[in-house]
């Protein structure tokens, strides 16, 4: 759960810095072609990004749950 919830902050943390940094790109160099952040690019980066959380909280859960709980705890 905890790699899941750091993931969500993370993906939406770059959301807005990706808009940001879209709005500044705006500013600095104007053209008549201005770059645009799509609802479809949110969603698939956002989604990549829970994924890859996923991912790397249930590779070290499925891990220690295959360790002996003494083994685990031992100090060597």
């Amino acid at each position: 759960i905890e790699s899941i919830v750091v993931a969500i902050i993370g993906g939406i943390l770059g959301i807005f810095v990706s808009y940001g940094l879209v709005e500044l790109l705006k500013i600095l160099i104007p053209t008549d072609n201005e770059p645009v952040i799509t609802l479809w690019a949110v969603v698939v980066s956002f989604s990549f990004s829970v994924l890859v959380g996923l991912l790397a909280g249930i590779q070290p859960a499925i891990k220690a749950a295959k360790l002996d709980p003494i083994e685990a705890l031992r100090y060597d």
